[in-house]
């Protein structure tokens, strides 16, 4: 291979590398204005559509709300507690048979 060769090669290399950053950037460009001109077109016909005016409120009654109970005094508390009965025991052991 002689240096004339490899000089062509090396410059064709670089027209091919120049023509596709050349035709990826038209691409973008072109997404990049479709994307824009949409993006204006919606704006716009949203404004055209928007209701003038708010439509009247509508109200809903509703019912009180129900009050806590009182408290439980110590002795109401404790006496509650006794009266329930004995506990039953949480132990996991097996009755062998």
């Amino acid at each position: 291979m002689s240096l004339k060769s490899a000089g062509l090669q090396s410059a064709t290399v670089k027209a091919g590398w120049l023509r596709d950053s050349f035709a990826w950037g038209t691409a973008g460009a072109v997404v990049l204005a479709a994307h824009v001109t949409g993006a204006v077109w919606l704006m716009q016909k949203a404004e055209a559509s928007q209701i003038s005016g708010l439509p009247d409120p509508v109200y809903v009654e509703l019912a009180p709300m129900p009050e806590a109970a009182a408290p439980l005094a110590e002795e109401e508390a404790i006496d509650q507690k006794e009266a329930s009965g004995p506990q039953p025991s949480r132990s996991r052991s097996r009755i062998r048979a």
